[in-house]
């Protein structure tokens, strides 16, 4: 009796000590990441579409988000918690870019970017609504 108790409660440990052996995105909460590993195309910027010749692109991967703003090159960090976006300070690469609009284009979407606050997805479409009420819309990119 005593060989089966010792059995059990060493299984136990055994058992137990593989729960923590699983990603952090499937254990305990059971929640997952639903934008890890994907990668967009900007198609809308408040309603109106991207300057023509720019293409402004996100990519999230581990908690880390980043791409083209148009111009310059960005990244930073995210979580996400059910249908809210999170995104941690966004650097970016300091060139000039040419045309003033590219330039106006690619700060206001850093700053709703910044400021996201809840997401909707779909196969076909990424949508980023921004505490300021900006909302950036997305397609997957090729």
């Amino acid at each position: 009796m005593k060989q089966l108790l010792t059995t059990f409660i060493l299984l136990s440990f055994i058992a137990l000590a593989g729960c923590s052996l699983l990603p952090a995105d499937q254990a305990g909460s059971g929640e997952k990441d639903p934008l890890k590993g994907t990668a967009w195309v900007l198609t809308r910027l408040n309603g109106e579409l991207p300057v023509e010749g720019t293409a402004l692109t996100l990519k999230f991967e581990d908690g880390t988000l980043g791409g083209s703003a148009g111009c310059n090159s960005y990244g930073g960090n995210y979580e996400v918690n059910a249908d809210q976006l999170t995104t941690g300070e966004i650097a970016s690469t300091l060139m000039a870019c040419m045309d003033d609009g590219v330039m106006k284009q690619e700060s206001l979407y850093l700053a709703v970017l910044g400021n996201a606050q809840f997401f909707t997805l779909s196969e076909s479409e990424l949508r980023i609504s921004s505490s300021d009420g900006g909302e950036l819309v997305f397609a997957p990119q090729e």
